[in-house]
C-alpha cells in the first residue's frame, strides 16, 4: 500500500510530519504526540504507513541515508536508522570503505494513520 491508496482507503486519516536528530547511535525517534515528546498524548491509534528521508546537498561519499526503524504504537514513536559510507583513498582512487552510523544528522518524518 502507498500512502494514497492509504488515504483513499482510509479517508479520516491524518498525515503527520516532523523532524529529529540521530543520537551517537545513529538513531532519530520521532513522537507523534500532542507536544512531539514521548510523555504527550498520541495523535494516532492505527499508524496505516510510515516514511523517512535525510536531505544533504552534498555529493560526497559519506552523504547520510535514513531507513526506517521502528513503528511503535505504544511508545508513541516512529524511528530511523542514519547510515553514511566512509570513503578510503587507494592509489588516489576514492573507493568504498565501511558504513557507519551517523550522530546528529536530522530525518524527516511521515506518518499517516487514525
Amino acid at each position: 500500500m502507498n500512502y494514497i491508496d492509504a488515504l483513499v482507503q482510509h479517508p479520516n486519516a491524518k498525515i503527520i510530519t516532523g523532524e529529529a536528530v540521530t543520537n551517537v547511535s545513529g538513531i532519530a525517534t520521532f513522537y507523534f504526540t500532542d507536544d512531539g515528546t514521548a510523555t504527550g498524548q498520541s495523535l494516532l491509534g492505527v499508524v496505516y504507513k510510515a516514511f523517512v528521508s535525510s536531505l544533504s546537498n552534498s555529493t560526497a561519499i559519506n552523504t547520510p541515508s535514513a531507513e526506517l526503524r521502528e513503528i511503535n504504537l505504544a511508545g508513541k514513536y516512529v524511528s530511523a536508522t542514519a547510515r553514511a559510507f566512509t570513503g578510503v583513498t587507494v592509489l588516489s582512487i576514492n573507493v568504498l570503505g565501511s558504513v557507519g552510523f551517523v550522530s546528529g544528522a536530522t530525518i524527516y518524518f511521515c506518518v499517516i494513520g487514525e
